[in-house]
């Protein structure tokens, strides 16, 4: 699979992602996103603030992407 952009230095193979959390922004808090990889010799991906954000928003628009391809695939 290509990489998808996190931000603009973070890029990912979400195939390889084991376990994202993400915390998104509220009055209290900052957002922060942290993605665990299946290679465990690769270190977790830890984002906070306007990078998280920026992430966030770019990992769901991922996985909307891929919902909506997979509900309504390509036909040849």
């Amino acid at each position: 699979m290509i990489p998808i952009q996190l931000t603009e230095n973070d890029y990912i193979n979400p195939e390889a992602v084991c376990r994202l959390h993400c915390q998104p922004k509220t009055d209290d808090r900052r957002a922060a996103i942290t993605i665990v990889f299946t290679d465990e010799d690769q270190l977790p991906l830890y984002l906070h603030g306007e990078e998280a954000e920026e992430a966030i928003a770019n990992w769901r628009s991922f996985h909307q992407r891929q919902v909506h391809a997979a509900s309504f695939p390509a036909t040849d």
